[in-house]
């Protein structure tokens, strides 16, 4: 389980690593949600998902560093008056455009890759 120092740290170097950042679409970056914060950290037992047995999900990280290359560098994959989303390495990173959140990373999640389909052989 992760602390709360790990949190206020993980705060912190988004804003520093983000001042001044806009995405493509000139939305300035303005900090990160509640619930994007719980992907940084790191692998972890996340107690707010749980399996059918009840017991907490293990949940994959990235580090701040990678969410800001996602948003510099990831694909446009959404775009509308809620938010914009930036894909790229197998990660999507959501940025909300409503009044309240503007600007806030909203969600942070691994996309499933693509599967190659095999050609048929004769």
């Amino acid at each position: 389980m992760v602390d709360y120092r790990y949190y206020i740290d993980t705060v912190n170097e988004y804003r520093r690593l983000t001042k001044n950042i806009k995405t493509k679409q000139a939305t300035k970056l303005n900090g990160l949600s509640d619930h994007s914060i719980g992907r940084i950290p790191g692998a972890r037992h996340d107690y707010s998902h749980l399996d059918k047995k009840g017991n907490p999900t293990l949940r994959i990280s990235i580090f701040v560093k990678n969410v800001i290359n996602v948003i510099k560098n990831g694909e446009l994959t959404e775009d509308n008056s809620k938010a914009e989303g930036y894909s790229l390495d197998g990660w999507k990173v959501v940025i909300s455009k409503q009044k309240k959140t503007y600007g806030k990373v909203v969600t942070i999640k691994p996309q499933k890759q693509k599967k190659k389909k095999r050609k048929k052989r004769d």
